[in-house]
Formats: structure tokens, sequence, C-alpha cells
């Protein structure tokens, strides 16, 4: 199998840096529909009017869950593809397996307009009813985001992007 290098803008569980590089390992094709729920939204580490209280994948602060917001800016069916990648590497530091995602036009200035007037508040990445990355939003993001997934196998992720895929179930 082929491998070469994307970039992404990082959501890292508890940081954004930008200059994520992830190998790719592993696309699925995007023909059918997500068999997985996908949202992205803005989300805090305390209780908030509007959010609820969902479980994290994992956590470098020891949290075990976050709040986020009902109201999703990003869900699956702007998923324009999804993939895994053997490592995620931020700076000189390499964070484990991650979960390559990329949004339809639409979506990416969604997200772009939103980022813009909401740098350094809390994005959730959500499959499933499970927090897979929470985020500080470090500079405006695009239609792109390389989640590092810490202590996670190359398996899990791709997993992860069959899921979202509709090809994993």
């Amino acid at each position: 199998m082929r491998t070469h290098p994307r970039r992404f803008a990082p959501i890292f569980i508890a940081l954004a840096i930008a200059g994520c590089t992830c190998t790719a390992a592993f696309a699925a094709d995007r023909s059918g529909a997500s068999g997985a729920t996908l949202r992205i939204a803005p989300s805090s580490d305390k209780a908030r009017v509007g959010m609820r209280a969902l479980p994290l994948r994992t956590s470098m602060t020891g949290a075990k869950e976050v709040w986020v917001s009902d109201d999703a800016l990003l869900t699956e069916a702007d998923l324009a593809d999804a993939s895994a990648a053997a490592d995620c590497q931020i700076g000189p530091e390499r964070h484990g397996a991650a979960v390559n995602l990329s949004f339809s036009p639409s979506g990416a200035a969604r997200m772009e307009a939103w980022s813009r007037k909401n740098v350094g508040a809390m994005l959730a990445v959500v499959v499933d009813g499970r927090v897979l990355a929470n985020a500080n939003v470090m500079s405006p993001l695009g239609g792109k985001f390389g989640l590092c997934l810490p202590d996670a196998s190359l398996a899990e992720a791709q997993s992860i992007a069959a899921e979202l895929h509709g090809t994993g179930r």
C-alpha cells in the first residue's frame, strides 16, 4: 500500500497546533452513506446551558467527559473523505495514529467562519456519541482536520475511518 504525507490542521486532545503531518495509510471509499454519526461542535470542560456531557476517548488531563453543544457545526452529511494514518506528528513529536477528515466546500466555509470568530474556544469531534478529540481552536480552521489519537493503533484509526464511510458495519 502506498503512503503519502498529507497536511491537515490538527485537532489534538488538549491543543491545536498548525502544521500536523499525518502519514496516510488507509482511505475508504466515500461512495456510500456514513455508517457512524459525526458531530463537530463547540465544547467546554464545564457544564453549560445547551450542552450535554459526553465521554472522552482518552484525555491527557485525566478528564472522563466533556460538555458538547447540542448544535453541531458539521455532521457526517458534510464529510467528503476520511482516512487513517499510522502516525500523527505535531512539531518534532509523534502522537499515535490519526484519523484525517475532509469536508465539503460548504462545511469548510462554515468551519472557517465559526473558527475565525471563536479563536480560543473549545471544539469537540464526536463519533457515535464519544468524543475523539476536544481542543482549543488556536487559529481559523478550514475543511481538513488531522485528529491525533494518543495511544491508538492504526487498526483503531482504520476502524473509525471505515465507520465514517459506512464500510465498517
